[in-house]
């Protein structure tokens, strides 16, 4: 905790504060409160809505089992939002967005540039023609190879551009 034994003292009766340990301890905390006020007001609903859900569970009057079963939800969920809640507060029943949002996800960025370099290439190939390319140069690397949809939405996405 904040209260640190002074060296030497073995007796409770003096003991001194660490401003430094201060400052370390409350940083989480005012953390958590600044997301929580950033938070939309959607979003400290949903959150709020969650702790209501799991509250009689934390005061110990039911089970969370029975919780569950009320609710027709997950067990697991819940159990995810509990230790998010004792672990966070109210910040943790808060749905957190991807961190990667936006972005291609599950291609390695070469073989994303090779796919946009065939497409760019003239004379133009097919999409069927790229694909058969690329999944053979995915093999030869050891990558998972494309399926035919997500090259199509690649060599799309570059149309689009133009």
């Amino acid at each position: 905790m904040l209260l640190e034994y002074l060296e030497g003292d073995k007796h409770f009766d003096r003991v001194r504060l660490s401003p430094s340990r201060l400052a370390k301890e409350r940083r989480p905390m005012t953390e958590h409160v600044s997301q929580l006020a950033s938070a939309t007001e959607a979003q400290r609903g949903q959150a709020l809505e969650r702790f209501s859900l799991i509250q009689p569970f934390l005061e110990g009057d039911i089970p969370l089992t029975h919780v569950a079963a009320m609710h027709r939800l997950p067990l697991r969920t819940l159990r995810q939002w509990v230790q998010r809640y004792r672990q966070e507060g109210l910040v943790g029943l808060i749905r957190k967005g991807r961190s990667d949002r936006g972005k291609r996800r599950g291609l390695p960025a070469d073989l994303v540039r090779q796919i946009e370099g065939l497409a760019l290439h003239r004379p133009e190939r097919s999409i069927a023609a790229i694909h058969r390319q690329v999944t053979e140069g995915a093999i030869d690397q050891g990558w998972q190879p494309p399926s035919y949809s997500r090259v199509y939405a690649i060599v799309r996405s570059l149309d689009q551009l133009w």
